[in-house]
């Protein structure tokens, strides 16, 4: 019973994985650009302060 469960709980980890390394890969694009955006704005305020 227990090989039985632990058979069908890997493949289900490993579809999880690579569904998340997907989505991440997917959104690492955006992340990227909020990140810059972040960074502009965040810039441009010290920049206004002095």
């Amino acid at each position: 019973m227990s090989g039985v469960t632990r058979f069908s709980v890997i493949p289900l980890s490993r579809v999880f994985s690579v569904i998340f390394n997907n989505l991440f890969i997917a959104m690492s694009p955006t992340l990227l650009q909020f990140r810059t955006n972040c960074f502009i704005l965040y810039y441009l305020k010290l920049i206004q302060l002095h």
